[in-house]
């Protein structure tokens, strides 16, 4: 997990990162979830 911790605020478009029970009893990588920037100013140009 510190690995996420330190690698996650140098990424862009993070989004959300998700930690479940895998993650912590497996060792498992979270599911990051990322963000679509191009589609973000889309939808506020026709909003």
């Amino acid at each position: 997990m510190l690995d996420v911790m330190y690698e996650l605020p140098s990424k862009d478009h993070v989004q959300e990162c998700v930690i479940s029970e895998q993650v912590i009893n497996d060792g498992d990588y979270p599911v990051i979830l990322y963000s679509n920037p191009a589609e973000k100013k889309q939808l506020e140009s026709t909003g």
